[in-house]
């Protein structure tokens, strides 16, 4: 099964155990274009085909997951320095928590080549070090990294991470418009499920009334009978329309 469609697995069924419906959980299943994603049934044996999308811009995706692979790059550095800095470095940090903000136009090849520059600038300072570090001053680094940030608790570690730094816009009502436009084969009542995972939640007095212009305007010449927007960090649909009780 490719990524995308476990993903929208995982996601629906999370959606199915809250959801005002009865879905058999057993029955929902992956569907191939240009069928929607997801097809499931009801305990009534009504099928019912949910179209799945993630709210997330393309820059947001790009810095969370650019992220989350330089973190990777950070243990993996870690567990191949030599085993005499190795030590050093546990002594020193074994219960602090690193925080990296790198200049975000530094390619990603220059930010990997600076871990271990990053490792030789921590292991200059004193074994109880904590707070933010500015670095755009550092022979070594100041075109590459920010600033660090050092936390100490109780912590296995040293532990690292790297911020994701971009602007947080909210693409759900372009996203469920992208969706709009799409052609699909259809062979049930079909409904759309549009989410947030990695993208923060705006507020919702930001976000909501302009997505519910949108549908409301335009959910006619769609083929879906109903939009839900759905916060899996909450586990909570925040969106339907129309409402259960407008048409049931």
């Amino acid at each position: 099964m490719k990524e995308q469609a476990k993903n929208n697995l995982r996601i629906f069924k999370k959606f199915a155990r809250l959801a005002p419906y009865p879905i058999r959980l057993n029955s929902i299943t992956n569907r191939e274009p240009p069928e929607p994603d997801i097809s499931c049934n009801l305990s009534d044996g009504t099928t019912i085909a949910f179209e799945v999308v993630e709210c997330i811009d393309e820059s947001v995706a790009q810095s969370i997951y650019g992220s989350l692979n330089l973190k990777e790059v950070f243990y993996d550095k870690f567990k191949k320095l030599p085993k005499e800095r190795k030590e050093r470095f546990k002594v020193k940090f074994g219960n602090a928590s690193f925080g990296v903000a790198f200049v975000k136009e530094v390619s990603v090849r220059k930010k990997t080549s600076s871990i271990p520059k990053i490792f030789d600038y921590l292991l200059t300072l004193g074994n109880t070090a904590k707070g933010k570090f500015d670095l755009r001053s550092h022979p070594d680094l100041k075109d590459v990294v920010r600033w660090l940030s050092i936390g100490r608790g109780e912590f296995n570690g040293p532990l690292f991470d790297v911020p994701a730094v971009t602007s947080f816009a909210d693409p759900a009502k372009e996203r469920i418009e992208s969706k709009f436009k799409k052609e699909y084969e259809i062979k049930s009542k079909t409904e759309l499920l549009a989410y947030y995972e990695l993208q923060p939640d705006l507020p919702q007095n930001l976000r909501l009334p302009s997505v519910q212009k949108f549908v409301k305007d335009n959910i006619k010449s769609s083929i879906f009978q109903r939009v839900w927007i759905y916060s899996v960090r909450q586990n909570k649909v925040v969106f339907v329309y129309p409402s259960l009780k407008e048409n049931g």
